[in-house]
């Protein structure tokens, strides 16, 4: 029989470890929780939640940490997961076996990001990986599975886990901004020219509202970029919102039709589009933007993180707008209808609909 572990590097996460492992009861086989250095029960709850613990000094390496835990598994598969998310599938068991059988050495989890000011946002890490030579995480921090020597077979794992981390309270009581720059800080010193680590960098810059300093990481990523980095085109579209901010949306607008139409897959890139387009006063295109980004809305995702409004309400709501202020009653009445559709409890929907009488 298939046997699958859980692993979890946790530090001062009393409060969210509980939530975690109820979500995992009756579908892994095993748990290991390694604390990196909490001040409260965190290492006393996981034992007592049925956990097999253990300690590892903290040395600003999150990739070590995790190959610390993960060799603790005695399983089949390593299932690595943080102590802020659970796992939400049904069937979760049944899934992880049909997983197995395709042979694949490394599967990927859906994360779906909850309570960021943007909305929620979805994007698939590889996170399951068989308890084999050779394979192991690298970076010091947004660390990823490797194999030296050999191309890594990954498949999907059919797994969602909602990850609660990203809240305004949880970013700030950590500070992770902080955290995250230095640590990327130093992976760059090491690596100078890793394009993945400039793009983190650019998106920890913009998430803190630096946004000059995004823009000059986020430049750093892209020169560094190929075709098959599936973190280009957020990089680009981080670097588009970086400019908006700073009131170059002209330029933004700019970077962005250089772009092969393929990047034009993403709702993202293409609401980004509508939006930049609307400040520079193209109605047109700002309308072909926002359109795109909703029939692409219901399509299966394709690389990168993808913010769900961005597909769905965000350029719907953009839509009912544009249509209010060209004096179109009708049609600004149908698109806010549609957001509703999408959001029931929309706010600036339900005051649209409410103005037009």
């Amino acid at each position: 029989m298939t046997t699958f572990g859980l692993c979890v590097i946790a530090r001062d996460e009393e409060t969210n470890l509980p939530r975690l492992l109820a979500s995992v009861r009756g579908i892994v086989d095993e748990t290991v929780v390694v604390d990196t250095g909490s001040r409260d029960r965190t290492l006393e709850l996981a034992a007592e939640l049925g956990a097999r613990t253990a300690t590892f000094a903290w040395c600003d390496d999150f990739a070590a940490a995790r190959n610390a835990a993960s060799e603790l598994v005695r399983a089949d598969w390593v299932i690595a997961l943080d102590a802020d998310e659970e796992l939400v599938t049904e069937s979760a068991r049944e899934r992880l076996e049909a997983f197995v059988r395709s042979g694949a050495d490394v599967g990927r989890v859906e994360i779906e990001n909850v309570g960021t000011p943007s909305g929620p946002s979805r994007v698939e890490i590889s996170r399951v990986f068989r308890r084999a030579a050779g394979i192991r995480f690298a970076g010091r921090v947004h660390e990823q599975l490797v194999r030296d020597g050999a191309p890594l077979v990954r498949a999907s794992t059919g797994l969602v886990v909602r990850h609660h981390g990203y809240a305004p309270a949880a970013l700030a009581a950590r500070d992770k901004f902080a955290r995250n720059r230095s640590l990327l800080e130093l992976a760059l010193a090491e690596a100078p020219d890793d394009g993945y680590a400039w793009f983190q960098l650019g998106r920890v810059e913009h998430a803190a509202g630096r946004h000059a300093a995004a823009l000059e990481a986020l430049e750093r990523a892209l020169a560094r970029a190929d075709d098959a980095d599936p973190w280009a085109p957020e990089a680009l579209e981080c670097a588009g919102y970086s400019l908006r901010a700073l009131g170059r949306s002209a330029q933004a607008l700019g970077l962005l039709r250089q772009l092969d139409e393929r990047y034009f897959s993403r709702p993202d890139t293409c609401f980004l589009r509508g939006l930049l387009a609307l400040d520079v006063g193209d109605l047109t295109l700002a309308e072909t933007g926002f359109r795109r980004a909703l029939e692409l809305g219901g399509e299966a995702p394709s690389r990168g993180e993808r913010v769900t409004a961005a597909a769905t309400t965000a350029p719907a709501y953009n839509l009912g707008v544009m249509r209010e202020v060209l004096g179109d009653a009708e049609g600004a009445r149908a698109w806010y209808a549609r957001v509703l559709a999408y959001e029931p409890e929309h706010v600036e929907a339900r005051a649209g609909l409410a103005r037009l009488g």
